[in-house]
């Protein structure tokens, strides 16, 4: 059995029998009396079957201090589905956002139960209201827009200025970074998840293409979600993965620096480590003697280091002028990246698209009404015997 199979085993099996403890002998009319319900195409049995055991192994133990069941969908009604159900026509990034990050980041939004019940929303009486559409597509650089407020200089630069092989293939139109993860449709769309391999090649080449996974929702409420999709896959007891910049080195927002700023800062730069994935992707120091090679012969920025670093400075001023406003800090963006602690993109994107997140009202994991009945009728009728076997 999964992990995740488990777990939605688990509310499910707890939920049952929190009814079951709750629900009189003979509440429910006339089913100690009606004969149970046959299989289609089944013989009716010949004598009555005991109650089936579950295993010890697979037995789900009831809680141990935390919450109920009941209480974690209390809580996650209260406290999740509304903030995402409000975000889907919101125009403001940070307050949403910062909100169902330190809700997540509470003790109760760390509770076991509760991690648990984010992964159960096929279970929850309306098993594809959670559905959302990913697909695959590249999407040209200027078609997306950044929700996070900060892009680290460094971070933008340093791979393709780093990796010979990386920078040609930006040069030669399309980047070769993993696919990013955006949502939107049309002609717009809004960066979830990988900001710095959209600026990465954006700041070499304006008009780069940038492979995407692309999740059908508003912008703030796929980053609601995608928050969401990370805390029930990373488990209970753990806050969400979080990611920061170096100070003063945004290329956009009210602080951006200025071309000149760049151009100082990069020079500053050659022949330093500036990027350490850059060294495990097979490239060197930011400016090494590989990527001047691939410079001149593709004669970026005139062919040098000075005219490259000159036209990258021009590319991140038109950044800053295009995006000059305020938005979401870096350490409360969705991080897909296992670096940081968080899950690749893959790990999850299952869960997007079955519905298993639990985002939605009804929250509380139900079993399937034909199978209920069968439960309790089953049970009823061993307890009834039991009775009249007592008198």
């Amino acid at each position: 059995m999964s992990f995740s199979s488990f777990k939605k085993s688990k509310l499910l099996f707890e939920n049952w029998r929190g009814f079951m403890n709750e629900a009189p002998i003979g509440a429910i009319a006339g089913l100690g009396d009606e004969p149970e319900e046959e299989e289609k195409g089944q013989p009716a049995p010949a004598a009555e079957a005991p109650a089936e055991e579950v295993p010890a192994e697979e037995a789900p133990a009831a809680p141990s201090g935390g919450m109920s069941e009941q209480e974690a969908a209390q809580w996650i009604a209260g406290h999740i589905t509304n903030l995402i159900a409000a975000s889907a026509t919101a125009d403001n990034f940070q307050e949403p956002l910062a909100a169902l990050v330190a809700q997540l980041n509470s003790a109760e939004g760390m509770d076991p139960t509760v991690r648990a019940m984010l992964h159960a929303g096929d279970s929850d009486g309306a098993p594809t209201d959670e559905a959302v559409s990913v697909g695959t597509k590249g999407i040209p650089s200027s078609q997306l827009f950044p929700t996070q407020g900060v892009i680290d200089l460094y971070k933008s630069a340093g791979f393709n200025g780093s990796v010979a092989d990386g920078l040609r293939a930006v040069l030669g139109g399309t980047s070769g970074a993993p696919p990013i993860l955006a949502c939107g449709s049309g002609e717009t769309f809004y960066i979830v998840d990988g900001h710095h391999r959209w600026s990465g090649a954006l700041v070499y080449n304006t008009n780069a293409n940038i492979p995407a996974n692309v999740i059908n929702m508003a912008p703030a409420q796929a980053l609601l979600v995608s928050q969401l999709a990370i805390a029930q896959e990373i488990g209970g007891g753990k806050k969400l993965p979080s990611a920061g910049t170096t100070p003063g080195a945004s290329i956009i927002g009210p602080g951006a620096l200025g071309k000149d700023a760049v151009v100082a800062a990069l020079t500053k730069a050659v022949g330093k480590v500036v990027d350490k994935n850059a060294i495990s992707a097979g490239g060197g120091p930011f400016m090494n003697p590989e990527v001047q090679a691939a410079i001149k012969e593709l004669n970026f920025g005139g062919g040098t280091v000075e005219g490259a670093i000159n036209q990258v400075a021009v590319n991140c001023a038109s950044l800053a002028e295009r995006f000059p406003s305020e938005g979401p800090d870096r350490t409360i963006m969705p991080q897909f990246d296992p670096k940081v602690g968080g899950p690749k993109f893959s790990d999850v994107e299952g869960e997007f698209t079955s519905g298993e997140l639990n985002f939605k009202d009804p929250v509380m994991p139900q079993l399937r009404e034909q199978k209920l009945r069968q439960l309790i009728r089953r049970v009823l009728k061993e307890s009834l015997k039991k009775t009249k076997r007592s008198k």
